[in-house]
């Protein structure tokens, strides 16, 4: 048989290939789907959809391909499953002008008629597919469809090769809010194109599911596994009022809906690609997520949007109109989960935000919180004065005589975990001091840190401490469990840390400043001397997470410090690793077939060596990797290898975001998305923190941290469904409404905080003049910029092209001279403070010093 063809359109016995300029997309009537959709705008030629060529494995009778349905619809008291993939033998397809029409007459459930009658349309619009579905009742019967399902067979199974990992494969971004819901899958480089998918009309999506046990679809290593977006669902993931829908069909009665799959060149387009499918559209400053007592700033779009709160204590404090914006200012009454309705004609969008305690004040509990809490003060427990991981269900320290959970390591006082905390205790105290929390650090590192934990000669950093018990398979190898880099790069943080704090404050209880320094050396020169999991090469070929501080501050404060030859050691290795990153395309490699943590380490390497396309690359995939959906917990929060359906705020939320801010802030590519994701993730990553008592109400929990959320689950409490029953007895994870009420990894995020948090000055395209993190005031003709972002380091001023970074104090405000700067500061060191401002050069240009201004403590 002869192909045939209509002006988009090609066609032959066994597929169907819609076409223009743009867009190729291939229904295969044979497999019953689409099985390829593909953009010219793709230079790498990705599939977004998982192709029968290579995964022969989900060609089965009960597909999944793109452009199916699943559903459940209810008869005389009686549920009835169905699928359109399993209804293939009896189909019509009709391909016109028009777009192909795929008629399904009489669907079956398990070879029973259930009176339902389908017919799909598909056409091609610029750059756009759109999916028009009607249901028919064509039976004598009321039918209610209580569930009706998109299986996403899209192209999210990593590979191993890089290639394929960051620039065929894509990472799925969502925004289910019922009305104008969204998903759009992304490259994890960042290259164009992206593909949104938009529920269009009066639909839209209420959840969405994840095939966990249905073979062939369930999770694979390197795999989220398939999901579905929920059109209609007994339960709803929203929240805010918004339960579950169904649909009735009398006899005779049809009901539609439409969908469409659109192609962009950069996230920035999905606002304007909402706004023409008449879709609401909903943007925040400074985010999601955001402290208490700072305002909310909420973008709507048509103009003619209605914001309504849903709880009493929250406030509307101005509504207007602003360049085709609706522009409300919000500000809430209390900790934790915040929601507003968006009314777009009889349309309703329900949003989630997330109100945090203050920065500052998050900053200073949870530090309070480790010391008093988090040390291991039992003499007989191995970890004797480790800083170690707080169970908030329980109320207690995880430790030897305490771990009711599956993971034994985890009451060993390493493999990240059992470091987290002490090394955001340790980062804290250089900025904010207090002695008692200094005292707690010293008997960590003196009793913990260098008498367990490290194993001499060698500076050899354990997995956990008693090492022996780590793995049981490994036994009789105990002390050989040494080899992993993530453990040495948070050891030689806290050694570097403990250097900064002794060279401020001075004080007679801890070691000599240079001390401190000398061992983070030696544990640096360990990690890249000895074998490193994986392949040996873990230190030397890959960014750990954390590690952006050794590249770039270590050599040269050793060279400070007067050791020469020590600072020669870490120049040689930095610079040889750098140039191995340089030379490769994408040097994020990880553990884990698919992984975020390297962004911030590659970029620091290639700063460190002024390579203008690693630092691009590694900045473009930390910004691509992050979603900007206005969805609380996915806001600009990183997502892994498992999909934004699982693993969500993590700590590279924040860590993430300093290689973007640094990339236009520092280097001066300066860009509004770039600012605000990178800002916004910056307080994305507190929502773990136990603001209000937000995930625990006990006092005993006040200033505790959970780990991270699980978007699946995101409103689930309990242990994880399938790990109530285990045989041996182990829990899984605990949840409180969605969020792990451990306190796991969450200080490397809150570490990445503490070298991020800055406030900022810029001009939006929408709102003017405004300020994240700090107040603006003009008085005779002046501007003043008061910090508010819980720290007062750093702080950047866009219009004016300038930067300003303090050190040892915190700056009050900075007043803006024709002549130069006024600057107030409280000097936190024992001495002074000292402020520099730089200019923000243009892109990759060299920053100049502008301005440099000590303060003397006040005797």
């Amino acid at each position: 048989m002869g192909k045939n063809r209509t002006e988009n359109m090609v066609w032959d016995k066994g597929r169907i290939f819609l076409e223009n300029k743009t867009v190729t997309a291939v229904y295969d009537r044979t497999l019953g789907g689409f099985t390829s959709l593909t953009c010219a705008l793709d230079g790498h030629k990705a599939d977004f959809v998982l192709t029968p060529e290579e995964f022969p494995e989900y060609a089965v009778q009960d597909c999944r391909w793109l452009g199916n349905l699943v559903g459940k619809v209810e008869i005389d008291g009686a549920d009835y499953c169905f699928s359109t993939g399993n209804n293939r033998e009896n189909v019509r397809f009709q391909c016109s002008d028009e777009g192909l029409c795929v008629e399904y007459p009489e669907i079956l459930s398990d070879g029973v008629p259930i009176g339902l009658k389908v017919i799909m349309q598909f056409r091609l619009e610029k750059e756009t597919l759109r999916w028009n579905v009607h249901l028919l009742n064509n039976s004598q019967r009321l039918l209610r469809v209580t569930e009706l399902e998109i299986p996403l067979l899209m192209n999210q199974y990593f590979r191993k090769d890089d290639d394929f990992k960051y620039d065929r494969c894509v990472l799925r971004h969502t925004c289910i809010v019922g009305h104008s819901s969204y998903l759009y899958w992304e490259k994890s480089s960042g290259n164009a194109p992206l593909l949104l998918l938009a529920s269009l009309g009066e639909g839209g999506f209420l959840n969405l599911k994840k095939a966990e046990n249905e073979e062939p679809f369930g999770p694979r290593p390197g795999y989220e596994g398939l999901v579905s977006a929920c059109i209609l669902s007994q339960e709803s993931c929203i929240g805010g009022g918004q339960e579950g829908l169904s649909l009735k069909l009398s006899p005779g009665e049809k009901a539609d809906y439409e969908f469409a799959f659109c192609f962009l060149e950069k996230e920035s387009q999905i606002d304007e690609a909402l706004t023409a499918f008449s879709l609401t559209c909903l943007k925040a400053v400074p985010g999601m997520v955001g402290p208490i007592d700072g305002e909310f700033i909420v973008m709507t779009r048509p103009a003619e949007t209605r914001i309504e709160i849903c709880e009493k204590q929250d406030q509307i404090l101005d509504s207007q109109v602003r360049k085709g914006w609706r522009i409300t200012r919000l500000r809430f009454g209390d900790c934790g989960r915040r929601y507003v309705r968006v009314h777009n004609g009889k349309n309703i969008a329900t949003y989630c935000f997330f109100a945090t305690e203050p920065v500052e004040d998050i900053i200073d509990r949870h530090a309070a919180f480790i010391a008093q809490n988090q040390l291991e003060t039992d003499p007989q427990d191995p970890c004797y004065h480790g800083i170690l991981m707080w169970d908030m269900g329980n109320k207690r320290r995880i430790n030897s005589s305490f771990n009711p959970y599956r993971e034994d390591w985890w009451r060993g006082g390493s493999d990240d975990p059992g470091l987290a905390a002490g090394l955001f205790l340790a980062d804290k105290n250089v900025y904010r001091v207090r002695e008692e929390e200094v005292r707690v650090l010293n008997a960590y590192v003196e009793d913990f840190i260098l008498e367990r934990l490290t194993e001499q000669p060698g500076w050899r950093v354990h997995r956990m401490v008693p090492w022996y018990t780590m793995f049981e398979p490994w036994a009789g190898r105990g002390a050989d469990d040494v080899w992993r880099a993530y453990n040495y790069v948070h050891v030689i943080n806290i050694m570097r840390d403990m250097y900064l704090i002794q060279s401020r404050q001075g004080y007679g209880f801890l070691r000599p400043a240079r001390e401190y320094l000398k061992m983070a050396y030696e544990y640096a020169k360990a990690m890249f001397c000895y074998w490193m999991y994986p392949d040996g090469v873990g230190a030397s070929e890959y960014g750990n997470m954390g590690e952006s501080t050794l590249p770039l501050y270590l050599a040269d404060e050793l060279k400070h410090e007067g050791m020469l030859q020590e600072a020669a050691d870490m120049d040689a290795l930095f610079d040889k690793k750098a140039y191995f990153f340089a030379g490769k395309n994408y040097p994020f490699g990880s553990e884990m077939v698919y992984d975020s943590t390297a962004f911030e380490a590659v970029y620091a390497y290639g700063k460190r060596i002024e390579d203008g396309r690693v630092m691009k690359a590694a900045a473009q995939a930390s910004f691509a990797n992050r979603g900007k959906q206005p969805v609380w917990f996915l806001y600009n929060t990183d997502v892994r290898g498992g999909g934004d359906s699982g693993w969500n705020s993590s700590y590279m939320t924040q860590l993430g975001a300093w290689p973007i801010l640094d990339y236009s802030l520092v280097r001066g590519h300066i860009d509004e998305e770039w600012v605000l994701s990178g800002y916004g993730a910056c307080l994305s990553g507190w929502l773990i923190y136990n603001s209000g008592g937000c995930w625990d109400k006990e006092e005993a929990n006040r200033g505790a941290t959970g780990w991270i959320t699980i978007a699946s689950l995101i409103n689930h409490t309990g242990q994880i469904p399938g790990d109530q029953n285990r045989k041996d007895g182990k829990l899984g994870m605990p949840l409180s409404k969605g969020c792990v009420t451990l306190s796991g990894e969450a200080g490397i995020g809150f570490f990445g905080a503490l070298r991020t948090i800055c406030s900022v000055v810029m001009e939006h395209s929408i709102l003017g003049r405004i300020g994240l993190g700090c107040c603006l005031e003009r008085k005779d003709g002046k501007e003043r910029i008061l910090p508010r972002d819980g720290l007062g380091v750093r702080m950047y001023h866009i219009p004016g092209r300038w930067r300003a970074e303090a050190e040892g104090g915190r700056l009050i405000a900075i007043t803006v001279l024709e002549d130069g700067f006024q600057i107030e500061g409280t000097v936190l060191s024992r001495n002074c403070m000292t402020v520099r401002i730089w200019s923000i050069p243009e892109p990759d240009g060299e920053a100049k010093l502008l301005w440099t201004e000590r303060i003397e403590k006040e005797k």
